[in-house]
């Protein structure tokens, strides 16, 4: 019985301990990664974290049109939508800390 708390206690905390999934690289606040704050993001002077269409929120920055948003890690255009922030389809895939 003992042998199975001490496998559980493990399990646990290997659970906690902050490793990201197997393959998923941790979230560094790059532009486009997923946020709660905006100190999520890197660089606070020239990003905010903003939510978009309540599906996400992402690490983002300011445009007047869309060829001033950058492509996202993968390759994927991003467009600058009606707020002037840039707005890709998804956040990057990362693990946030």
């Amino acid at each position: 019985m003992r042998s199975i708390a001490w496998v559980v206690l493990g399990i646990a905390l290997a659970a906690c301990s902050g490793d990201s999934p197997t393959g998923t690289p941790m979230c560094s606040g790059s532009l486009y990664d997923p946020c709660a704050t905006e100190h999520d993001c890197q660089n606070t002077t020239q990003m905010a974290c903003m939510p978009f269409d309540d599906a996400f929120e992402a690490c983002t920055q300011s445009c007047t049109k869309d060829s001033d948003c950058p492509k996202q890690s993968d390759g994927k255009a991003v467009t600058c939508n009606p707020q002037m922030l840039c707005q890709p389809e998804a956040a990057n895939v990362c693990t946030m800390p």
